[in-house]
């Protein structure tokens, strides 16, 4: 199985959001913020204002960001920012 890019985690992350040629730039700031909170707010994070996400193994993950070395974090980040999208946007999912 091959391990996607995060250019590829964030189309789907569009693919989730509805049409993905017009979302890219709503998913991009999207990421933009999520990667803010999960770096200088990260309690925040689980406020049911601002992350509206129960799942605890993905509360988890994000509790021990960064779990890698640095030179993974952004594609860490993408990671999380996609299991976020997954939750909000694609109600199968949960």
């Amino acid at each position: 199985m091959k391990t996607p890019s995060i250019e590829e985690m964030l189309y789907e992350c569009c693919k989730r959001r509805g049409n993905p040629i017009r979302l890219i730039h709503r998913t991009l700031k999207e990421f933009s913020w999520f990667v803010d909170k999960l770096i200088f707010e990260r309690e925040a994070l689980f406020s049911d204002k601002d992350f509206p996400v129960k799942d605890a193994v993905l509360i988890e993950k994000i509790k021990d960001f960064p779990s890698g070395k640095e030179e993974d974090m952004l594609y860490e980040e993408a990671q999380l920012s996609l299991a976020y999208c997954k939750h909000v946007y694609d109600p199968d999912y949960l």
